[in-house]
């Protein structure tokens, strides 16, 4: 992308930022519509999100290259996605018949997240084969075609929670 290293490690930011931002916001709409019948724990759940993305995220995503190691970042972002494991195991304990009905959405968005951050991670397929996947196929794209499939897969499954709760009431849930 860029021959210039501040150029590329600014992009780099910007990249990481919106994937996480990507990420940031699926999972505060799928604690607002998941925990329907449940209010203080979807404000429980989105005050958490809200202070790992401030406090924690935020900064270290943009401080300057030189003062954290992009493995730090990497690994920061890798501890981000399974402290969200929390809300989605609560969710599925609480509401086990509706993971019944909407099993593709969390395996779709969690498992698109940590296949392409794998895949990334490990330079696949340009470790195999350097200079074949430079400008098509790399593993950075890769990871974002994942990224988008997750994305696509957690709105479907959200969508069609959306129209479950039109149904459905909170009668038989105890918030």
């Amino acid at each position: 992308c860029c021959r210039a290293p501040t150029k590329f490690d600014h992009y780099l930011l910007v990249d990481l930022f919106g994937v996480f931002l990507c990420f940031f916001t699926s999972v505060v709409s799928g604690v607002y519509i998941g925990f329907h019948c449940h209010p203080k724990l979807k404000f429980i759940y989105t005050a958490m999100n809200a202070f790992i993305f401030i406090c924690i995220l935020f900064p270290i995503i943009f401080m300057p290259s030189c003062s954290v190691r992009f493995w730090l970042k990497k690994l920061l972002l890798t501890i981000v996605l399974f402290i969200q494991l929390i809300p989605l195991l609560n969710w599925i304990f609480l509401y086990a018949h509706m993971f019944a009905i909407f099993w593709y959405a969390p395996v779709g968005m969690f498992g698109g997240y940590i296949c392409g951050g794998i895949i990334w991670h490990f330079r696949f397929p340009e470790v195999f084969f350097p200079g074949k996947f430079d400008m098509i196929g790399n593993s950075h794209q890769w990871w974002h075609i994942l990224i988008v499939f997750a994305s696509f897969s957690w709105w479907y499954g959200l969508h069609d929670m959306i129209d479950y709760w039109k149904v459905n009431t909170c009668d038989h849930y105890y918030p």
